[in-house]
């Protein structure tokens, strides 16, 4: 078992099963339309996001090295955490959060390549696991590669 820091947040179940339903939330309001489904869509997922993160009672602090979010209770920090890191995501440019082009990835990525043609999450995983099964078939086709 691996060590966990001294100061590492106990997440339960029920913290997992927040940030799920926050990632569920989120999901439709990124994306080549980021619109949530039309007007109506995009205001049923923000309300959706607001039940959510209203769960988590925070407030602002300054002790311990600068302006911060600090949970009123020390075990909801991590949904505290969580929030904070995922909501800057409603900034990016729509057109630049793409699904990974790998049919079994279920990740989203923001490309931020100079010809924005990006197309999977990320190339040591995805992209090599595609391209590794393109030339299979070729070489098993008997074709030369591209």
């Amino acid at each position: 078992m691996p060590d966990t820091p001294p100061d590492a947040p106990d997440v339960g179940p029920d913290d997992v099963a927040w940030v799920r339903a926050v990632r569920d939330a989120l999901r439709p309001l990124l994306g080549p339309t980021g619109d949530g489904g039309g007007d109506a869509g995009a205001e049923a997922a923000r309300a959706r996001l607001d039940r959510r993160l209203a769960e988590v009672d925070a407030h602002l602090a300054v002790a311990g090295g600068g302006p911060h979010l600090r949970a009123t209770r020390p075990a909801e920090q991590v949904r505290v955490d969580v929030a904070v890191r995922v909501l800057p995501a409603l900034d990016l440019d729509p057109a630049r959060v793409r699904r990974c082009a790998d049919p079994d990835c279920v990740l989203l990525f923001h490309d931020v390549s100079k010809s924005g043609r990006r197309r999977w999450c990320d190339m040591a995983t995805c992209g090599n696991r595609s391209k590794a099964a393109a030339h299979y078939r070729r070489t098993r086709a008997g074709t030369p590669g591209p």
